[in-house]
C-alpha cells in the first residue's frame, strides 16, 4: 500500500513547507505506509489521510499525540471510529472536496 500525495505540490511549494522552521513536515510521498519506520516517524498532532491508511485501534495506540484526523473525502470506513472517540480525538471529513477530480475523471 503506497501513500499517495494528497495534493500536487510543486517542488518549490514542498521545499517551502519543509524549510519552514515552525512546521514539522513528514514527506512520505511515494513510500509505503507499512514501511519500517512509518509509525515511529509519525508523532503528529494532526493526521490528514485519504483511503490508503487504515486508522486502527492498534495504530492509534502508537500515536499518543494525535488530536485531529482529517479524512479527505466522505468515506470513513477505514477509520476505527469507536477507538478514535474513546481517545477524544476529533474526526472530520471533507464532503465534496474531491468532486472536481471526480468530475474530471468522468
Amino acid at each position: 500500500m503506497e501513500a499517495p500525495p494528497f495534493a500536487n505540490f510543486s517542488d518549490a511549494e514542498m521545499r517551502r513547507l519543509l524549510d519552514d522552521e515552525r512546521l514539522e513536515v513528514l514527506d512520505w510521498r511515494g513510500k509505503r505506509v507499512d514501511a519500517p519506520g512509518f509509525v515511529e516517524t509519525l508523532a503528529a498532532d494532526i493526521a490528514v489521510t485519504g483511503n490508503s491508511l487504515a486508522i486502527t485501534d492498534e495504530l492509534l495506540e502508537k500515536l499518543p499525540n494525535l488530536k485531529l484526523i482529517a479524512k479527505l473525502g466522505t468515506g470513513l470506513y477505514m477509520i476505527d471510529i469507536p477507538a478514535v472517540l474513546r481517545r477524544g480525538i476529533l474526526l472530520c471529513n471533507t464532503p465534496g472536496a474531491n468532486s472536481v477530480a471526480g468530475a474530471m475523471s468522468s
